[in-house]
């Protein structure tokens, strides 16, 4: 089943909407297909992506190491190890140049080293050996299955590169020269290193999320974590704008306005205050005044009449009026009056018919009366063309003038005082009552009108153009915040389908994760349980918690039937036995390529009984991988003896100038015999000399065979490893402990030859007290039988 299917299934199993469907299967594929279903698209569900099950991938090996010029090694040496599972221990006291190899390899395979990758100065400067000339090279061979030969990395750097500037290459036998990412291993190491530094032993609570990446990657789902990310992306660059809108209107548009005396500015902040934002007003405030302006703009646009127009006014009321006054008492008057009354009488005959006349009564209105008043009609019009002219010129001059001082709708805004131009103006309009006074009438009154409407006209100006700079400083910043205000609108149902598949892509991978990680929990709480000896703190859970920035592994303990985290109350030791119960799951993983794991110094700070539990669990870690240990202590070693594991121990001693010596250590026991054959059989030593030291060196190998049999047997059935120590000093004497390896008894010292003749011969019981005595004087027997005899008697002892 792919990764794909079994987020459907969970999907599925929440019963989501098909928009929250789509979202989620879009996310697994990128931002833009996103997009694409916020826009209304449709997204095709991908089917290509695996689980990360399936076959094995290829195991490698380590075949050796080759270190110079690094750290703390200075000419070519090699590290040779059994290419396939079994436990190997390098032991080296501090500074021989043990943990030079361990790095070496860290950097070698991922380029940096984690002890001092954070640091400066000194630490990352002291990297190139200090007395090695040649160029600092480090080469790894692997036995890769599948391969004909063994693939070798190597690194090395020019006389005077820096750190950084090495060049690494891989090459699997009869290939081309390639690099990590060539060979596919890049990805598998970031994803399983299977190394593990002292630094890394003691930082498992120092960085919470880094912790949580290291255990989640080896599930398989990274791509949720990036599915995550890009719906939190895509929620983001929306909720950013919503944000930025509301810190804008709270920030810069409402003080902004609220400091103009505005109506337009309180329309705004008005609009802006209502919690659903009226976003149509705050639109329409860009194109439309508020009334005040709109006063003041007509204020400021007010035309008052010409000066030519009133001079050409008034000369023509003045002409007009002239010209009739003329006519005044002439025949031409007369007749007009007459022609008047004669159009009178012309239409009341008109309306009425022939009658008396009803002026005078005497004369009768009749047909005959009809032609001739209409030719005197006739004549009279004719003769009085000239006067109706200058009446007709008259009239229009009088309604020009009318026009022209025609009272305009003054507006009253409050910041400009119009009642002086009123009055002014209304003044003017009033005609005198004779027409001759007219023309001086509106050129006197025209000049106070016009210094009124010139002042309310100047004022109206400035403070038009003042508000209205006040205001076009707020306004683009005001259309602006509304455009994006409307886009937040539009937004928001989106934001909340996009929080939708969030909330279902998160459920969908707390499930999985769960049930990916139980495997490996339940592998960590075992190896707990094996290295916990004697500890009262009692690992219950280790669960991947929380998400995102909050993401952490809970580390739950129980101490003494108290519930806790773990890091609160676990000691270095048992927080050094968390980060080993965590590592080795991770690490051995049917998926990982990597057969071999490196540990640095995994024994500081754990007392005696908890080595003897990381023994037990090397071991175990051992029978399917290849395990190196690199240590200082002697202890796990001891341990793996004295509980006849089987391994491999090397010791790394370093001699002056940086020369580093790899040599296999053999068993301790066997290791004095072989010492003491050396001085035995060195012909430059002076007899007198080896015939009293080798006897003193078989009496330590065979304390050391009785030691360990005490500490076999003694801790084998539960007896705290203090409560061992403090009986084996007490038991001061070699007969006292042999007796304690014997009889378990330090009292029965006495019984001890007796029971060594009866047992394995009296060659074996003479053998004991030659050595014993041998520490005090001259020996003078064979040296070399002595040696023999006392290494025979030591494997007897050992296999009690």
């Amino acid at each position: 089943m792919t990764l794909y299917q079994e987020i459907l299934e969970e999907l599925a199993e929440q019963d989501v909407d098909n928009r929250t469907l789509d979202l989620v299967m879009a996310s697994l594929d990128s931002e833009e297909a996103v997009e694409q279903v916020l826009e209304g698209g449709s997204v095709e569900y991908p089917t290509d992506r695996t689980t990360g099950a399936g076959t094995d991938p290829a195991s490698v090996y380590l075949q050796d190491l080759t270190v110079s010029g690094f750290r703390g090694i200075g000419p070519e040496v090699k590290l040779a190890f059994s290419p396939g599972p079994g436990l190997t221990v390098v032991v080296g006291r501090n500074g021989s140049g043990k943990s030079s190899f361990a790095e070496a390899l860290e950097v070698l395979l991922t380029g940096n080293a984690l002890r001092w990758q954070d640091r400066s100065g000194p630490w990352k400067d002291g990297w190139r050996n200090l007395h090695s000339g040649s160029r600092p090279t480090i080469t790894a061979r692997f036995q890769v299955a599948g391969k004909g030969g063994l693939t070798t990395v190597e690194k090395s750097w020019s006389e005077n590169a820096e750190f950084e500037q090495a060049a690494t290459t891989v090459q699997h036998y009869g290939e081309k020269r390639t690099d990590l990412a060539g060979v596919g291993w890049d990805g598998a190491l970031d994803l399983y290193r299977p190394l593990l530094s002292y630094n890394e032993l003691g930082m498992i609570g120092a960085r919470p999320s880094e912790l949580f990446d290291t255990l989640a990657a080896v599930l398989g789902l990274e791509s949720l974590g990036e599915a995550t990310r890009v719906l939190a992306a895509t929620r983001l660059r929306r909720s950013r704008l919503e944000k930025e809108v509301r810190r804008t209107r709270l920030d810069h548009l409402l003080p902004a306005l609220e400091s103009l005396e505005d109506k337009r500015a309180e329309t705004a902040v008005k609009a802006l205050r209502r919690r659903d934002w009226d976003l149509d007003t705050l639109a329409g405030l860009g194109s439309k005044p508020d009334s005040e302006q709109e006063s003041l703009g007509a204020l400021a646009a007010l035309e008052v009449p010409d000066e030519v127009e009133v001079l050409r006014v008034a000369e023509q009321v003045e002409a007009a009026h002239g010209e009739l006054g003329q006519m005044a008492g002439t025949d031409s008057e007369r007749d007009q009056q007459l022609l008047q009354v004669l159009r009178t009488a012309l239409e009341h005959h008109r309306r009425h018919g022939d009658e008396s006349c009803p002026v005078c009564g005497v004369g009768t209105l009749d047909t005959v009366w009809r032609r001739a008043t209409e030719d005197e009609v006739a004549r009279l019009t004719r003769s009085t063309r000239r006067y109706r002219e200058a009446e007709s010129q008259l009239q229009g001059a009088l309604r020009s003038a009318r026009t022209l001082v025609e009272i305009p709708v003054l507006p009253a805004p409050k910041e400009v005082d119009t009642t002086a131009l009123s009055v002014a103006w209304s003044m003017w309009a009033a005609f005198p009552d004779r027409p001759d006074d007219l023309p001086d009438h509106l050129l006197s009154a025209y000049g106070l009108v016009v210094r009124e409407a010139e002042r309310v006209s100047k004022q109206a100006v400035a403070r038009y153009s003042e508000r209205e700079q006040s205001w076009a400083s707020v306004l683009p910043d005001l259309m602006e915040w509304v455009a994006k205000a409307r886009r937040v609108v539009a937004t928001r149902k989106i934001i909340g389908w996009i929080k939708a598949a969030e909330e279902a892509l998160k459920k969908a991978t707390a499930s999985l994760r769960a049930a990916r990680w139980a495997p490996i929990e339940t592998r960590a709480l075992g190896l707990w349980k094996d290295l916990r000896l004697q500890s009262n703190v009692d690992l219950r859970s280790v669960e991947l918690a929380g998400s995102r920035t909050r993401r952490h592994v809970d580390l739950t303990v129980e101490v003494d039937g108290t519930e806790a985290q773990a890091l609160a109350v676990a000691s270095q030791g048992e927080i050094s036995c968390l980060a080993l119960s965590l590592f080795f799951p991770r690490a051995t993983l049917a998926s990982n390529p990597f057969r071999f794991l490196v540990i640095d110094d995994p024994i500081q700070s754990m007392d005696p009984a908890r080595v003897d539990g990381l023994a037990r669990v090397f071991s175990e870690i051992a029978a399917e991988r290849q395990l190196i240990v690199f240590t200082h202590d002697d202890r796990l070693a001891e341990s793996l003896r004295r509980l006849r594991m089987p391994h491999t121990c090397i010791q790394v001693t370093r001699k002056p100038g940086s020369n580093v010596e790899v040599r296999e250590k053999q068993d301790p026991v066997v290791q004095y015999f072989i010492d003491a054959r050396a001085i035995a059989l060195d012909a430059e030593l002076p007899e007198e000399v080896a015939t009293r030291v080798v006897p003193g060196i078989c009496r330590d190998g065979l304390e050391a065979a009785c030691v360990e049999v005490v500490r076999r047997r003694r801790l084998g059935r539960g007896e705290p490893h203090s409560g061992v120590d403090d009986t084996l000093d007490q038991a001061r004497t070699l007969t006292r402990k042999t007796a304690l390896a014997l009889f378990d008894d330090p009292g029965r010292a006495g019984d001890v030859s007796h029971r060594m003749s009866r047992k394995w011969g009296h060659r074996f019981a003479d053998a004991f007290w030659d050595a014993n005595r041998g520490t005090h004087k001259r020996f003078p027997g064979s040296l070399v039988e002595l040696i023999n005899d006392c290494q025979g008697l030591a494997e007897r002892i050992r296999r009690i």
